[in-house]
């Protein structure tokens, strides 16, 4: 592990580790993998597994996983923090950053923002828009958690895993307007050239790597005609200080048809002379009328600055709170649409009776037309439970409130 460490530096790259809080990792309660990651997690010899990962083999990055203290029953603050305090004693030794990432899927409490460098906000991340909007919305309350050195983290990029053009463009720009870790989850040796482009435009990854680390808000919404949807929203990121006169400024259409927004400068918070750039495209735009006409799925990002800067109202966001409900699966009741979320070889195998197959990686595409009553019971299901209890809670955040999750084994 050390000469892979070693020649990850070699290549002028930083090298990143994975470990878990408890015992034993989520591979191997979740993933079907035997006896792989039994007893490799840190409870228990924390100290000596941090200094080996960290200190002897030099890896620069760690992601923290909780399935395992979640078995254990530990203290997830108290594991956490105390995992924490031995990477900055590290760090002093060592002379280096090194970054400690948090992974609870979901947001674990403001006590995280003192011990981590990144945590995880949300469920796992899939190829699919509704569940690229799924992250941006479960961070937009959490927005003075991010600082310099400690960020929100909305999992992985899915850019090259199968999603559009303008998805890709959208996901990625998004990703940089909340100054989260950017982080390619895609095979690099398929990659486009065009995505390449993407992933290494200068002007957008400036953004997300700005000093002030200032995560972007909405500031205006634009809404259905009966009012019951979100089609576009306008965000703006303040740039090098908070109320800046230098913002981002993100037109994000969440819908499926062309939107048309319509914003003053007072909107986004500037007055005064404006210098207006289209950081996709590369082009200062020296007649901009505020008018913008953003594709299907799409987001248009310019960078703007102004000869001053006014207040701005962000329209904040209180989500719901989810609360985990797990039954057993002599608790499963009749009147409760039952859902399979394994793989189809798992399902032909075998299943519960009368269950529905919805594979876990396609509940985002899938659900509103297989179950349009939010107000339905909905109980999913797996062999371990995890993939079950995050599609629980991923359908919860979609507006699903009788949601639950088993597993077929212990």
């Amino acid at each position: 592990m050390k000469s892979l460490a070693d020649y990850i530096h070699h290549l002028g790259l930083k090298a990143g580790i994975y470990s878990e809080a408890g015992k034993n990792t989520c591979g191997h309660y979740y993933d079907d993998e035997g006896d792989n990651g039994k007893g490799v997690g840190l409870y228990g010899h924390e100290k000596e597994d941090l200094i080996m990962y960290l200190k002897e083999w030099g890896y620069d990055f760690i992601k923290v996983d909780y399935c395992g203290g979640i078995h254990l029953a530990l203290d997830e603050q108290t594991q956490y923090t105390k995992i924490g305090h031995i990477i900055e004693q590290i760090r002093r030794e060592e002379h280096r950053p090194i970054v400690y990432n948090v992974c609870r899927w979901q947001f674990p409490g403001e006590w995280v923002a003192t011990i981590a460098d990144s945590w995880r906000t949300g469920g796992d991340i899939t190829p699919d828009f509704e569940s690229v909007l799924y992250q941006i919305d479960r961070i937009k309350p959490l927005r003075r958690f991010c600082m310099p050195g400690h960020v929100n983290d909305l999992d992985m990029l899915q850019v090259g895993n199968g999603m559009s053009k303008n998805e890709d463009e959208a996901h990625f720009a998004m990703w940089c307007m909340m100054s989260t870790p950017l982080m390619l989850g895609c095979d690099l040796t398929k990659i486009s050239k065009e995505l390449i482009d993407l992933v290494s435009n200068e002007e957008l990854i400036a953004i997300n790597q700005d000093s002030a680390c200032l995560q972007a808000f909405v500031v205006k919404e634009i809404l259905s005609k009966d009012d019951t949807q979100c089609l576009a929203e306008v965000w703006v990121k303040n740039l090098g200080k908070d109320s800046s006169n230098s913002k981002a400024v993100a037109f994000l259409n969440r819908s499926t048809t062309p939107v048309k927004i319509t914003v003053t400068p007072e909107e986004l918070g500037l007055v005064g002379e404006l210098k207006v750039r289209d950081v996709l495209l590369h082009k200062d735009l020296n007649n901009f009328n505020f008018e913008v006409e953003v594709p299907a799925h799409s987001c248009k990002v310019y960078r703007m600055e102004a000869s001053d800067s006014c207040f701005v109202q962000e329209i904040s966001t209180i989500l719901p709170e989810y609360i985990e409900s797990r039954y057993s699966l002599n608790e499963l009741r009749k009147d409760a649409i039952l859902i399979d979320v394994r793989d189809t070889e798992d399902f032909k195998t075998y299943h519960l009776e009368h269950a529905i197959h919805l594979p876990y990686q396609e509940i985002y595409h899938r659900i509103k037309s297989m179950v349009p009553d939010i107000h339905q019971e909905i109980i999913f299901y797996c062999n371990t439970g995890k993939k079950s209890s995050q599609a629980a809670r991923n359908v919860f955040y979609l507006g699903y409130r009788n949601v639950h999750f088993c597993a077929l084994y212990i």
